[in-house]
C-alpha cells in the first residue's frame, strides 16, 4: 500500500496492487486522520479471497490511541493472540 501526500493539508493519493491490478483512489482529507473509507476499500479488494482483516485493540480493549493496528488474520490465528496474549479484536 502506498500513500502520497502532495502537501500537508493534501491532496492525498493511495494505491496498492493485488492480483496484478492496480487500486487508487483519492481520500477526503481529515487534518491527520484517514477516512474509514480507506481500509472498506481494500477489504472490498480481498473479501472474495477469503482474506480476513482484524482490528485489534491490543490487550486492554481500547486500541492504540491514534495508531490502529490491522492485522491479516485466519480465525486460528486470531485465536491464538486472544488466548495466549489476551489480545482483544473488535467484533462485528
Amino acid at each position: 500500500m502506498k500513500e502520497v501526500w502532495e502537501s500537508n493539508g493534501g491532496p492525498i493519493k493511495v494505491s496498492f496492487v493485488s492480483d496484478n491490478q492496480l487500486t487508487e483512489f483519492e481520500p477526503e482529507y481529515n487534518n491527520d486522520w484517514l477516512y474509514e473509507s480507506v481500509f472498506n476499500i481494500c477489504q472490498k479488494k480481498i473479501a472474495d479471497k477469503n482474506v480476513r482483516l482484524v482490528y485489534c485493540l491490543d490487550n486492554d480493549g481500547y486500541g492504540y490511541g491514534q495508531a490502529i493496528a490491522i492485522m491479516r488474520l485466519t480465525e486460528s490465528e486470531q485465536k491464538v493472540l486472544e488466548n495466549e496474549l489476551n489480545w482483544k479484536f473488535e467484533t462485528e
